[in-house]
């Protein structure tokens, strides 16, 4: 199962393309089929499973399950986010990208995210994005950008809001 954004995957689509890789220079190459199991529009969170040529659930082995934390980090703590922008590359070279940023606090947009200065910008969004200590905070999800001030926001969904979503997936 992946948990990302409902705007990168919000059920309309059949199948989605899941790539897997452990290497920020080179691009994916393990890629796999994935169906929508369950979104939440309201929180910006869904849920996919992967799944064979014939549709049926498939179990990737040699994976982490990734437990999200319920914790919130301390202010200025400094944060790692993970995603595939494609800002200013070519669709043919897209690898994955980390950035850093420190924590800043919680904004309401919509409903609550957290806020960072580290790159949330698009094909990020969909991502993870961890504390100091390595545990899963959130789902990097949009970006609150302010030209006049040549200024940025980087909004992450709190993991904890992923708790009822993935209590309703049934392995």
């Amino acid at each position: 199962y992946i948990l990302t954004n409902y705007h990168v995957a919000p059920g309309t689509s059949g199948v989605y393309s899941v790539y897997f890789t452990e290497s920020f220079d080179e691009e994916p190459g393990e890629g796999y089929s994935a169906e929508f199991v369950v979104g939440d529009e309201y929180n910006d969170l869904a849920i996919l499973r992967i799944v064979d040529a014939s549709g049926n659930p498939k179990k990737i082995s040699g994976r982490e399950i990734v437990k999200p934390s319920t914790s919130e980090p301390e202010l200025s703590e400094e944060l790692t986010i993970i995603g595939y922008p494609g800002a200013g590359f070519s669709d043919s070279e897209i690898t994955m990208t980390i950035s850093r940023g420190s924590y800043s606090g919680k904004i309401r947009f919509g409903d609550e995210y957290f806020k960072t200065d580290g790159m949330v910008s698009g094909g990020v969004s969909g991502g993870a994005a961890f504390d100091s200590r390595g545990e899963f905070i959130g789902v990097p999800s949009a970006s609150n950008q302010d030209d006049d001030f040549n200024s940025a926001v980087g909004l992450i969904k709190p993991s904890s809001y992923a708790t009822d979503l993935i209590s309703k997936v049934k392995p």
